[in-house]
């Protein structure tokens, strides 16, 4: 009576136009055919010629599976069919049409799953805008907080400080910045930040002839200042001029 095959789309025709349904439905009914790897309900179709069809039920189901074969012609190349014989096809057609009349639709309506489908996509796009959205609040306020710790970083490096608060409060990093900004290298500058914060831990400076004289290295066995006098003039005139 009838075989079930897999069929070229391209050698299937219809009676039925395409005008007769909505590009919107078949193009969704395409994407679930390709989804899905093929038709739930098989076409009905029989021979006319030699490797060639024609729709006896399923033209909605058809042109569908002409659309899927024109988005992606690999996967949509074949599409799965009742051929049936030219004998059996007045009962094979009326059982399709009491089929059709017991389910209470016809079998071209697919319009409720192609909706479902349709909506679940703009759910899923409206959760991406919605996550996006979020993401770039929070990179604007994390923006926001790091550019206020740098300009308050910026303001306080920028401050002028008196010599000898510098010498008393400063950490090693800032203090070998200012010092290098004297023409004092930048190598040299860390050693001298570092035993200047190494002395002050037995208490501040009073003056800055006080740092001159506790401020010291050793060169052999003999301790010598590492900030002489003439070096202390031009650290505070460089400074005070800042």
């Amino acid at each position: 009576m009838f075989n079930f095959s897999l069929i070229d789309v391209k050698s299937i025709n219809s009676d039925v136009p395409r005008s007769s349904f909505s590009e919107a439905k078949l193009d969704g009914l395409a994407q679930i055919i390709l989804d899905s790897g093929g038709l739930v309900k098989p076409l009905i179709i029989k021979m006319t010629s030699p490797e060639k069809y024609v729709v006896l039920d399923g033209h909605l189901e058809y042109y569908a599976a002409v659309r899927a074969q024109e988005k992606d012609a690999r996967k949509g190349e074949m599409v799965n069919a009742f051929v049936i014989s030219p004998k059996s096809e007045k009962l094979i057609v009326e059982q399709a049409q009491a089929l059709k009349v017991t389910n209470g639709s016809k079998s071209e309506t697919v319009a409720p799953d192609s909706t479902e489908l349709e909506a679940r996509i703009n759910r899923l796009e409206q959760r991406i805008t919605d996550r996006l959205q979020e993401l770039d609040e929070k990179h604007s306020e994390t923006t926001k907080l790091i550019n206020e710790r740098l300009k308050k970083i910026e303001e306080v490096s920028q401050k002028k400080i008196r010599p000898l608060d510098a010498f008393n409060n400063l950490e090693v990093v800032e203090l070998s910045r200012r010092l290098t900004s004297t023409g004092i290298s930048q190598k040299r500058a860390s050693v001298i930040a570092e035993a200047v914060l190494q002395e002050r831990k037995n208490g501040p400076f009073k003056t800055l002839i006080d740092i001159s004289v506790r401020v010291k290295e050793f060169r052999g066995k003999k301790a010598q200042k590492m900030l002489g006098e003439s070096t202390m003039l031009n650290i505070v005139d460089i400074w005070e001029q800042a």
